[in-house]
């Protein structure tokens, strides 16, 4: 059964990525998501990362697509697409091989398209931000 992990990214959690990436490689996981965080609801109990940080941070993840064994998407996270995309630019892809690369295909929203979530309690729900 495909599995993907979810991780937030807040500044209570970031310290601990590259652990959480070494541990993720020793599992049969298909998909490393990192939400980061949006200041609302619970999360108002935890701090964003710095516009600079989280920046940092998206450059890491981009460095690791390559090497990762799954795939690594963000979601709250709209700066993303722009460094990969003016990384992929910049290395002269072509508009087709951009298309066809890990990084684009995780632009995509997939709640809906053979997904279920499932929560810290048990419920499963088509999407874990439609309850």
């Amino acid at each position: 059964m495909p599995i993907q992990i979810n991780t937030l990214v807040a500044q209570e959690t970031v310290d601990d990525l590259p652990a959480i990436f070494e541990l993720l490689k020793t599992f049969p996981v298909m998909r490393w998501s990192l939400f980061f965080l949006i200041s609302v609801g619970r999360g108002r109990a935890l701090q964003e990362v710095s516009p600079d940080r989280a920046e940092e941070i998206m450059n890491w993840v981009l460095d690791l697509v390559p090497q990762a064994p799954f795939a690594v998407k963000t979601t709250e996270a709209p700066s993303y697409r722009r460094l990969a995309l003016n990384r992929m630019h910049g290395a002269g892809k072509t508009s087709a091989e951009i298309k066809g690369s890990s990084v684009y295909r995780g632009f995509q929203i997939r709640d809906g398209h053979g997904i279920v979530f499932v929560s810290s309690r048990g419920d499963i729900y088509p999407s874990g931000f439609l309850p």
